[in-house]
C-alpha cells in the first residue's frame, strides 16, 4: 500500500497540485486492517472508505480511521436495495433488477432506503472526522444500488 500511495500521491503534486488526494476507497477486508491507513497517512489528504454492511455506521470504527491515518474520512460508497424495484425479463425491461449483485444490504421498500439513507447519514454527521459522503452510483443497473431508475 505504501508504495502506491507514495508513487501517485508524487505525481498528483507533481501534475495536479491544486487537488486533493483522496487516497483509494478501502473496502471489504482491507478497510478493517490498520496498514491500509498507517500506509495512506503520509500520502493521502483524506482517507474514502467504502463502507457497507451496517444500518448505521459504528463511530468508533471511523475514529479509528482517523487516528490511524491521521486524516479526515470520506465515506465513497454505501447503499441498500429495495425489492420493491424489481422487475422481470420481459420484451419491455432493457435491463432485468434482480438485485443479486452488489454489496449493499437488501430493504422491502424504496421508503426503507429512505429511512437507511437518512439513519445512516444523520450518524455518519455525528462523527466529526467525517468531512462528506455519496451514495454509491446515480443510476441503478442490475440491482437496486441508484438513486433513479433509469429503464
Amino acid at each position: 500500500g505504501k508504495r502506491y500511495y507514495s508513487v501517485v500521491s508524487s505525481a498528483m503534486k507533481t501534475y495536479d497540485p491544486n487537488h486533493l488526494f483522496i487516497g483509494s476507497r478501502v473496502h471489504g477486508r482491507v478497510s478493517s486492517e490498520a496498514c491500509s491507513y498507517i500506509a495512506a497517512s503520509k500520502y493521502v489528504d483524506v482517507v474514502t472508505v467504502n463502507y457497507y454492511h451496517r444500518w448505521t455506521p459504528q463511530q468508533e470504527r471511523i475514529y479509528k480511521w482517523a487516528r490511524l491515518s491521521g486524516r479526515p474520512v470520506m465515506i465513497t460508497e454505501f447503499y441498500a436495495k429495495g425489492d420493491d424495484a424489481l422487475t422481470p425479463p420481459g420484451e419491455d425491461t432493457p435491463i432485468v433488477i434482480d438485485n443479486i449483485a452488489g454489496s449493499g444490504f437488501t430493504v422491502p421498500t424504496q421508503a426503507d432506503r429512505g429511512e437507511f439513507y437518512q439513519q445512516f447519514t444523520l450518524n455518519l454527521l455525528r462523527n466529526r472526522n467525517v468531512i462528506g459522503w455519496h451514495w454509491h452510483q446515480y443510476t441503478d443497473w442490475s440491482y437496486n444500488s441508484g438513486i433513479v431508475n433509469r429503464h
